[in-house]
Protein backbone atom coordinates (compact mmCIF):
# COMPACT_ATOMS: atom_id res chain seq x y z
CA UNK A 1 0.00 0.00 0.00
CA UNK A 2 1.52 3.55 -1.21
CA UNK A 3 0.76 6.43 1.37
CA UNK A 4 2.04 9.59 2.11
CA UNK A 5 3.58 11.29 5.00
CA UNK A 6 5.35 13.89 6.92
CA UNK A 7 8.52 14.81 7.29
CA UNK A 8 9.49 17.39 10.59
CA UNK A 9 10.11 19.95 8.11
CA UNK A 10 6.31 19.32 7.08
CA UNK A 11 7.12 18.51 3.51
CA UNK A 12 5.72 15.20 2.24
CA UNK A 13 6.95 11.90 1.13
CA UNK A 14 5.83 8.82 -0.22
CA UNK A 15 6.12 5.72 1.58
CA UNK A 16 5.41 1.70 0.25
CA UNK A 17 3.72 -0.30 3.12
CA UNK A 18 4.15 -4.06 2.38
CA UNK A 19 3.73 -6.65 5.24
CA UNK A 20 1.83 -10.01 5.76
CA UNK A 21 -0.27 -12.28 8.31
CA UNK A 22 2.13 -13.82 10.82
CA UNK A 23 -0.46 -15.32 13.24
CA UNK A 24 -4.05 -16.33 13.21
CA UNK A 25 -6.27 -17.35 16.18
CA UNK A 26 -8.23 -20.48 16.28
CA UNK A 27 -11.01 -19.39 13.87
CA UNK A 28 -8.42 -18.64 11.13
CA UNK A 29 -8.62 -14.56 11.73
CA UNK A 30 -5.42 -13.14 11.81
CA UNK A 31 -4.47 -11.26 14.80
CA UNK A 32 -0.51 -10.16 14.03
CA UNK A 33 0.78 -8.93 10.77
CA UNK A 34 4.62 -8.25 10.47
CA UNK A 35 5.71 -5.32 7.47
CA UNK A 36 7.67 -2.47 6.95
CA UNK A 37 7.60 0.88 4.82
CA UNK A 38 9.77 1.89 2.49
CA UNK A 39 10.77 5.35 1.00
CA UNK A 40 10.26 5.96 -2.64
CA UNK A 41 12.62 7.98 -3.96
CA UNK A 42 11.74 5.73 -6.81
CA UNK A 43 8.22 7.61 -7.44
CA UNK A 44 10.76 10.85 -8.21
CA UNK A 45 12.87 8.43 -10.73
CA UNK A 46 9.75 7.00 -12.49
CA UNK A 47 8.23 10.31 -13.00
CA UNK A 48 11.76 11.69 -14.48
CA UNK A 49 12.18 13.82 -11.27
CA UNK A 50 16.27 14.32 -11.38
CA UNK A 51 18.22 15.48 -8.46
CA UNK A 52 20.75 17.54 -9.66
CA UNK A 53 22.43 19.71 -6.69
CA UNK A 54 24.65 18.55 -4.21
CA UNK A 55 22.36 20.05 -1.20
CA UNK A 56 19.57 18.39 -2.67
CA UNK A 57 21.33 14.92 -2.52
CA UNK A 58 22.40 15.77 0.84
CA UNK A 59 18.54 16.08 1.80
CA UNK A 60 17.80 13.13 0.26
CA UNK A 61 20.60 10.76 1.76
CA UNK A 62 19.88 12.25 5.37
CA UNK A 63 16.43 11.72 4.95
CA UNK A 64 16.01 8.16 2.90
CA UNK A 65 16.31 4.42 4.37
CA UNK A 66 17.05 2.90 1.25
CA UNK A 67 20.92 2.61 -0.32
CA UNK A 68 21.22 6.35 -2.36
CA UNK A 69 24.07 6.68 -4.63
CA UNK A 70 25.32 7.68 -8.20
CA UNK A 71 27.67 6.16 -10.60
CA UNK A 72 29.92 7.50 -13.22
CA UNK A 73 29.50 5.76 -16.97
CA UNK A 74 33.04 4.44 -15.83
CA UNK A 75 31.28 2.14 -13.57
CA UNK A 76 32.55 3.58 -10.34
CA UNK A 77 30.51 5.16 -7.07
CA UNK A 78 30.63 9.22 -7.12
CA UNK A 79 28.46 9.39 -4.13
CA UNK A 80 26.91 7.59 -1.36
CA UNK A 81 25.15 7.77 1.29
CA UNK A 82 25.77 6.62 4.87
CA UNK A 83 23.26 2.98 4.49
CA UNK A 84 25.66 1.35 1.99
CA UNK A 85 28.41 1.38 5.04
CA UNK A 86 25.54 0.05 7.71
CA UNK A 87 24.64 -2.52 5.17
CA UNK A 88 27.85 -4.02 3.24
CA UNK A 89 30.34 -3.09 5.91
CA UNK A 90 32.46 -0.93 3.79
CA UNK A 91 33.41 2.59 4.10
CA UNK A 92 32.26 4.98 1.69
CA UNK A 93 36.10 5.51 0.00
CA UNK A 94 36.10 1.65 -0.02
CA UNK A 95 33.44 1.48 -2.34
CA UNK A 96 34.53 4.30 -4.52
CA UNK A 97 38.15 2.90 -5.11
CA UNK A 98 36.74 -0.19 -7.29
CA UNK A 99 34.24 -0.03 -9.94
CA UNK A 100 31.12 -1.22 -8.65
CA UNK A 101 30.22 -4.74 -10.29
CA UNK A 102 33.51 -6.13 -8.73
CA UNK A 103 30.90 -5.76 -5.17
CA UNK A 104 27.96 -7.91 -7.46
CA UNK A 105 27.59 -11.75 -6.68
CA UNK A 106 29.41 -13.34 -9.60
CA UNK A 107 26.23 -15.41 -10.67
CA UNK A 108 24.57 -11.48 -11.08
CA UNK A 109 27.15 -10.19 -13.43
CA UNK A 110 25.84 -10.52 -16.43
CA UNK A 111 22.41 -9.61 -15.59
CA UNK A 112 23.57 -6.54 -13.74
CA UNK A 113 26.27 -5.57 -17.08
CA UNK A 114 23.39 -5.78 -19.25
CA UNK A 115 21.08 -3.78 -17.14
CA UNK A 116 23.36 -0.97 -16.67
CA UNK A 117 23.99 -1.00 -20.92
CA UNK A 118 20.15 -0.46 -20.67
CA UNK A 119 20.85 2.58 -18.23
CA UNK A 120 23.22 4.12 -20.49
CA UNK A 121 21.15 3.60 -23.31
CA UNK A 122 18.70 6.23 -22.16
CA UNK A 123 15.82 3.42 -20.66
CA UNK A 124 15.13 3.36 -16.68
CA UNK A 125 15.83 0.49 -14.29
CA UNK A 126 12.60 -0.38 -12.25
CA UNK A 127 13.04 -3.36 -9.50
CA UNK A 128 16.34 -4.83 -10.94
CA UNK A 129 17.41 -7.18 -8.91
CA UNK A 130 20.54 -8.17 -8.27
CA UNK A 131 22.99 -9.84 -5.13
CA UNK A 132 25.90 -7.82 -3.61
CA UNK A 133 29.06 -9.19 -1.30
CA UNK A 134 29.21 -8.00 2.08
CA UNK A 135 32.50 -7.07 3.43
CA UNK A 136 32.07 -10.44 5.62
CA UNK A 137 31.79 -12.43 2.66
CA UNK A 138 27.78 -13.02 2.79
CA UNK A 139 25.13 -11.89 0.61
CA UNK A 140 22.60 -9.58 0.54
CA UNK A 141 19.69 -9.07 -2.10
CA UNK A 142 19.10 -5.84 -3.28
CA UNK A 143 16.06 -4.27 -5.63
CA UNK A 144 17.17 -1.33 -7.59
CA UNK A 145 15.38 1.15 -9.59
CA UNK A 146 17.21 3.80 -11.81
CA UNK A 147 17.75 6.56 -14.42
CA UNK A 148 20.76 8.13 -16.27
CA UNK A 149 20.99 12.29 -15.53
CA UNK A 150 20.16 14.55 -17.69
CA UNK A 151 23.86 15.15 -18.81
CA UNK A 152 24.39 11.66 -19.42
CA UNK A 153 27.35 11.73 -17.32
CA UNK A 154 26.07 9.68 -14.34
CA UNK A 155 23.45 7.18 -12.91
CA UNK A 156 21.12 8.19 -10.52
CA UNK A 157 20.16 4.88 -8.73
CA UNK A 158 18.31 4.01 -5.50
CA UNK A 159 18.64 0.39 -3.89
CA UNK A 160 16.49 -1.14 -1.02
CA UNK A 161 17.17 -4.48 0.87
CA UNK A 162 14.64 -7.38 0.08
CA UNK A 163 17.00 -10.17 1.52
CA UNK A 164 14.64 -10.93 3.97
CA UNK A 165 11.64 -11.17 1.15
CA UNK A 166 14.69 -13.35 -0.74
CA UNK A 167 15.20 -15.92 1.93
CA UNK A 168 11.53 -16.03 2.48
CA UNK A 169 10.87 -17.11 -0.84
CA UNK A 170 14.52 -19.29 -0.52
CA UNK A 171 12.53 -20.95 2.88
CA UNK A 172 9.03 -21.22 0.85
CA UNK A 173 10.61 -23.07 -2.02
CA UNK A 174 12.20 -25.54 -0.08
CA UNK A 175 9.59 -26.03 1.75
CA UNK A 176 7.38 -26.93 -1.13
CA UNK A 177 9.98 -29.23 -1.99
CA UNK A 178 10.29 -30.76 1.07
CA UNK A 179 6.39 -31.19 1.18
CA UNK A 180 6.09 -32.61 -2.62
CA UNK A 181 9.30 -35.13 -1.68
CA UNK A 182 7.18 -35.97 1.79
CA UNK A 183 4.26 -36.40 0.05
CA UNK A 184 5.95 -38.70 -2.82
CA UNK A 185 7.18 -40.54 -0.19
CA UNK A 186 3.75 -41.11 1.76
CA UNK A 187 2.38 -41.93 -1.75
CA UNK A 188 5.27 -44.42 -1.96
CA UNK A 189 4.70 -45.54 1.50
CA UNK A 190 0.75 -45.88 0.57
CA UNK A 191 1.26 -47.99 -2.66
CA UNK A 192 3.64 -50.31 -0.86
CA UNK A 193 0.88 -50.81 1.48
CA UNK A 194 -1.72 -51.11 -0.73
CA UNK A 195 -0.09 -53.66 -2.31
CA UNK A 196 0.85 -55.81 0.51
CA UNK A 197 -2.60 -55.40 1.48
CA UNK A 198 -3.78 -56.86 -1.80
CA UNK A 199 -1.57 -59.47 -1.04
CA UNK A 200 -3.15 -60.10 2.30
CA UNK A 201 -6.73 -60.24 1.04
CA UNK A 202 -5.63 -62.61 -1.75
CA UNK A 203 -3.76 -64.82 0.37
CA UNK A 204 -6.49 -64.82 2.70
CA UNK A 205 -8.89 -65.94 0.16
CA UNK A 206 -6.69 -68.72 -1.11
CA UNK A 207 -5.88 -70.33 2.52
CA UNK A 208 -10.05 -70.25 3.07
CA UNK A 209 -10.37 -71.69 -0.14
CA UNK A 210 -7.82 -74.36 0.60
CA UNK A 211 -9.51 -75.12 3.92
CA UNK A 212 -13.26 -75.15 2.09
CA UNK A 213 -11.31 -77.31 -0.57
CA UNK A 214 -9.89 -79.99 2.61
CA UNK A 215 -13.74 -79.76 4.44
CA UNK A 216 -15.38 -80.76 0.90
CA UNK A 217 -12.74 -84.01 0.54
CA UNK A 218 -13.21 -85.04 4.13
CA UNK A 219 -16.94 -84.51 3.59
CA UNK A 220 -16.91 -86.93 0.52
CA UNK A 221 -14.59 -89.09 2.20
CA UNK A 222 -17.50 -90.42 5.23
CA UNK A 223 -20.74 -91.68 4.72
CA UNK A 224 -22.03 -90.38 7.64
CA UNK A 225 -24.52 -87.68 6.11
CA UNK A 226 -24.60 -85.81 9.93
CA UNK A 227 -20.60 -85.53 9.77
CA UNK A 228 -21.15 -84.37 6.21
CA UNK A 229 -23.91 -81.88 7.06
CA UNK A 230 -21.68 -80.27 9.54
CA UNK A 231 -19.04 -79.93 7.06
CA UNK A 232 -20.99 -78.41 4.32
CA UNK A 233 -21.64 -75.83 6.85
CA UNK A 234 -18.74 -75.16 7.90
CA UNK A 235 -17.17 -74.66 4.47
CA UNK A 236 -20.55 -72.62 3.36
CA UNK A 237 -19.19 -69.96 6.27
CA UNK A 238 -15.45 -69.66 5.50
CA UNK A 239 -16.49 -69.52 1.70
CA UNK A 240 -18.92 -66.22 2.96
CA UNK A 241 -16.08 -64.90 5.02
CA UNK A 242 -13.55 -65.60 1.97
CA UNK A 243 -16.02 -64.05 -0.50
CA UNK A 244 -15.25 -60.47 1.09
CA UNK A 245 -11.81 -60.76 0.95
CA UNK A 246 -11.58 -61.32 -2.87
CA UNK A 247 -14.12 -58.67 -3.00
CA UNK A 248 -11.37 -56.41 -1.38
CA UNK A 249 -8.70 -57.53 -3.16
CA UNK A 250 -10.45 -56.74 -6.70
CA UNK A 251 -12.07 -53.08 -5.37
CA UNK A 252 -10.16 -50.06 -5.36
CA UNK A 253 -11.20 -50.13 -1.76
CA UNK A 254 -9.19 -51.51 0.56
CA UNK A 255 -11.44 -51.42 3.41
CA UNK A 256 -15.10 -51.17 2.00
CA UNK A 257 -17.33 -53.51 -0.16
CA UNK A 258 -20.29 -52.61 -2.41
CA UNK A 259 -23.19 -54.46 -0.64
CA UNK A 260 -25.11 -55.07 -3.46
CA UNK A 261 -23.12 -56.93 -5.77
CA UNK A 262 -21.22 -58.96 -2.28
CA UNK A 263 -24.52 -60.29 -1.38
CA UNK A 264 -26.20 -60.91 -4.66
CA UNK A 265 -22.96 -62.76 -5.79
CA UNK A 266 -22.75 -64.79 -2.01
CA UNK A 267 -26.77 -65.59 -1.84
CA UNK A 268 -26.33 -67.04 -5.91
CA UNK A 269 -23.45 -69.53 -4.83
CA UNK A 270 -25.18 -70.75 -1.43
CA UNK A 271 -28.44 -71.41 -4.11
CA UNK A 272 -25.80 -73.24 -6.32
CA UNK A 273 -24.27 -75.43 -3.59
CA UNK A 274 -28.02 -76.47 -2.65
CA UNK A 275 -29.31 -76.79 -6.05
CA UNK A 276 -32.14 -73.97 -6.04
CA UNK A 277 -32.64 -75.01 -9.72
CA UNK A 278 -33.47 -78.17 -9.46
CA UNK A 279 -35.43 -77.91 -6.37
CA UNK A 280 -37.35 -74.58 -7.94
CA UNK A 281 -36.63 -72.39 -5.43
CA UNK A 282 -36.52 -68.22 -6.47
CA UNK A 283 -34.56 -65.47 -4.35
CA UNK A 284 -35.85 -61.90 -4.97
CA UNK A 285 -33.58 -59.32 -3.78
CA UNK A 286 -34.13 -55.69 -1.90
CA UNK A 287 -30.48 -54.82 -1.21
CA UNK A 288 -29.44 -50.77 -1.13
CA UNK A 289 -25.89 -50.59 -2.82
CA UNK A 290 -24.11 -48.62 -0.55
CA UNK A 291 -20.65 -48.78 0.74
CA UNK A 292 -20.18 -51.27 3.94
CA UNK A 293 -16.54 -51.42 5.93
CA UNK A 294 -15.28 -54.99 6.51
CA UNK A 295 -15.55 -54.71 9.96
CA UNK A 296 -19.55 -55.34 9.18
CA UNK A 297 -19.03 -56.75 6.19
CA UNK A 298 -17.72 -59.92 7.87
CA UNK A 299 -20.46 -60.48 10.41
CA UNK A 300 -23.39 -59.69 8.05
CA UNK A 301 -22.07 -62.38 5.15
CA UNK A 302 -22.03 -64.91 7.63
CA UNK A 303 -25.44 -63.90 9.47
CA UNK A 304 -26.83 -64.11 5.44
CA UNK A 305 -25.02 -67.19 5.25
CA UNK A 306 -26.81 -68.57 7.81
CA UNK A 307 -30.24 -67.35 7.33
CA UNK A 308 -30.19 -68.58 3.36
CA UNK A 309 -29.20 -71.87 4.79
CA UNK A 310 -31.59 -72.46 7.02
CA UNK A 311 -33.82 -71.59 4.48
CA UNK A 312 -32.93 -73.65 1.69
CA UNK A 313 -32.34 -76.95 4.59
CA UNK A 314 -35.66 -76.35 6.47
CA UNK A 315 -38.06 -74.17 4.57
CA UNK A 316 -39.18 -76.50 1.22
CA UNK A 317 -38.34 -79.71 2.61
CA UNK A 318 -42.22 -80.70 2.88
CA UNK A 319 -43.77 -83.35 1.05
CA UNK A 320 -46.87 -81.26 -0.17
CA UNK A 321 -44.83 -78.53 -1.29
CA UNK A 322 -42.74 -77.90 -4.55
CA UNK A 323 -40.77 -75.09 -4.79
CA UNK A 324 -40.54 -71.58 -3.04
CA UNK A 325 -38.93 -68.41 -2.93
CA UNK A 326 -36.52 -66.59 -0.50
CA UNK A 327 -36.67 -62.64 0.09
CA UNK A 328 -33.76 -61.07 0.95
CA UNK A 329 -33.93 -57.64 1.75
CA UNK A 330 -30.15 -55.24 2.91
CA UNK A 331 -31.21 -51.94 3.29
CA UNK A 332 -29.59 -48.51 5.17
CA UNK A 333 -32.17 -46.42 7.04
CA UNK A 334 -31.54 -43.29 8.61
CA UNK A 335 -29.36 -42.35 11.24
CA UNK A 336 -26.82 -44.80 9.81
CA UNK A 337 -29.02 -47.59 10.83
CA UNK A 338 -28.97 -51.20 8.58
CA UNK A 339 -31.86 -53.48 8.57
CA UNK A 340 -31.09 -56.99 7.31
CA UNK A 341 -34.47 -59.25 7.00
CA UNK A 342 -34.18 -62.67 5.17
CA UNK A 343 -37.95 -64.65 4.81
CA UNK A 344 -39.38 -67.46 3.38
CA UNK A 345 -42.66 -68.52 1.93
CA UNK A 346 -41.99 -72.37 3.48
CA UNK A 347 -43.73 -74.37 6.29
CA UNK A 348 -42.20 -72.67 8.71
CA UNK A 349 -41.00 -73.08 12.14
CA UNK A 350 -42.40 -75.18 14.94
CA UNK A 351 -45.45 -73.86 16.72
CA UNK A 352 -43.48 -73.65 20.11
CA UNK A 353 -39.90 -72.69 18.58
CA UNK A 354 -38.05 -70.07 21.03
CA UNK A 355 -34.78 -68.97 19.77
CA UNK A 356 -33.40 -68.83 23.35
CA UNK A 357 -34.35 -72.58 23.62
CA UNK A 358 -34.11 -73.84 20.48
CA UNK A 359 -31.94 -73.04 18.12
CA UNK A 360 -29.21 -74.77 16.88
CA UNK A 361 -25.95 -73.67 16.26
CA UNK A 362 -26.75 -71.41 12.85
CA UNK A 363 -29.03 -69.49 14.76
CA UNK A 364 -26.84 -69.20 18.05
CA UNK A 365 -23.95 -67.77 15.70
CA UNK A 366 -26.25 -65.46 14.73
CA UNK A 367 -27.54 -64.53 17.99
CA UNK A 368 -24.46 -63.95 19.23
CA UNK A 369 -22.99 -61.75 16.27
CA UNK A 370 -25.90 -59.39 16.18
CA UNK A 371 -26.05 -58.77 20.02
CA UNK A 372 -22.47 -58.73 20.86
CA UNK A 373 -20.79 -58.15 17.93
CA UNK A 374 -22.96 -55.34 16.14
CA UNK A 375 -25.25 -54.54 19.13
CA UNK A 376 -28.17 -54.55 17.46
CA UNK A 377 -31.34 -56.51 17.83
CA UNK A 378 -33.24 -59.56 16.39
CA UNK A 379 -37.00 -60.37 15.42
CA UNK A 380 -38.06 -64.12 14.38
CA UNK A 381 -42.21 -64.32 13.33
CA UNK A 382 -43.21 -67.96 12.28
CA UNK A 383 -46.04 -66.83 10.03
CA UNK A 384 -46.57 -67.61 6.69
CA UNK A 385 -43.28 -69.05 6.62
CA UNK A 386 -40.40 -68.22 8.67
CA UNK A 387 -38.66 -64.79 8.39
CA UNK A 388 -35.61 -62.71 10.82
CA UNK A 389 -35.36 -59.01 11.22
CA UNK A 390 -32.13 -57.93 12.20
CA UNK A 391 -31.39 -53.91 12.90
CA UNK A 392 -28.08 -52.80 13.90
CA UNK A 393 -26.44 -49.27 13.65
CA UNK A 394 -23.40 -48.77 11.92
CA UNK A 395 -20.48 -46.27 14.00
CA UNK A 396 -17.47 -45.09 13.81
CA UNK A 397 -14.90 -47.41 13.66
CA UNK A 398 -11.29 -47.86 12.46
CA UNK A 399 -11.16 -50.37 11.02
CA UNK A 400 -7.76 -53.04 11.64
CA UNK A 401 -7.42 -53.51 7.91
CA UNK A 402 -7.52 -49.88 7.62
CA UNK A 403 -3.97 -48.53 6.29
CA UNK A 404 -2.67 -46.82 8.82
Amino acid sequence: VKSRYYRPDKSVFSAICSGCVTEWDDSANPVRMTGCHTSCLEDSLKNGFIIETDDEFKTVFSLLPNLICTISREGYFTKLNSNWVDLLGYEIDELKKKPFIEFVHPEDLKATSIEVEKILSGKKTINFINRYIKKDGSEIWLEWNAVLSKNQTQIYASARDISIRKNFEKSLIESEKKLQEDQEKLQASLNEKEILLRELYHRTKNNMQVICSMLLLQAYDTDDENVQNILGAMESRIHSMALIHQKLYQSGNLCNISTREYIVELAQMICENYGCSEKKISMSYDIDDFSLNIEYALPCGLILNELITNSLKHAFCHPAQEGGNIYLAFKKGPERKVFIKVSDDGHGAMKDFDPARNAKMGLQIILAIVEHQLEGSVIFENIKGFSCGITFKEKDIKSLYEIK
